[in-house]
């Protein structure tokens, strides 16, 4: 069996969403509404209730199309304005495939954010981290390339795109709330 490559990818960010603590939390917690604005991440299906199953989906170096499928829960507690997405451990939804420039294979999304009010702004400060990681398969036309090498442009290639995710994520829920104007002309979940 040939080597696997290691994939890991998170980042941190802090933004402030333009809305009240209440009203910011009560969107970010229409689950299937927000998932629609993660770049390369597409909702599959409802697994039951708070549980997803999502598709990260890329093209790597112009060549290399990945495909990581993801299964997770999501915890909503309102208590602490903390929603959470978690990754679940013991499911496998695909088998880890490879070919010559493609590769498909489980994956592991998770991330948190935890929402603060901004007393007197109308403004909801919001700290958000967002992880990605796998065991891939080599596709077949990196097989000459050593594993240390692999590995080192896998998580380069991995900290943009979780970068691009988190970033176009923030950028687009908050221009998607702008637009839609107040919640209550918002679509439910």
């Amino acid at each position: 069996m040939s080597a696997r490559i290691r994939l890991d990818g998170s980042v941190r960010r802090s933004f402030l969403f333009p809305a009240s603590l209440d009203d910011a939390f009560a969107y970010y917690t229409r689950i299937t509404h927000i998932l629609q604005f993660l770049p390369h991440v597409t909702l599959l299906k409802e697994l039951g209730e708070n549980r997803f199953r999502v598709l990260y989906h890329s093209t790597e170096l112009n060549v290399y199309r990945v495909r990581l499928y993801c299964d997770l829960r999501v915890d909503i507690d309102p208590h602490k304005y903390t929603l959470t997405f978690a990754a679940l451990e013991d499911s496998r939804p695909v088998a880890p495939k490879a070919g010559l420039d493609w590769l498909v294979a489980p994956g592991f999304y998770s991330s948190t954010s935890v929402f603060r009010a901004r007393q007197g702004e109308g403004q909801t400060a919001v700290e958000y981290s967002l992880r990605l990681r796998a065991d891939l398969p080599r596709p077949w036309g990196l097989g000459m390339l050593p594993n240390s090498t692999m590995n080192r442009i896998a998580n380069a290639i991995a900290r943009y795109r979780i970068t691009e995710v988190a970033d176009g994520f923030i950028k687009r829920t908050i221009a998607d709330y702008l637009r839609r104007g107040r919640m209550d002309s918002a679509p439910s979940q």
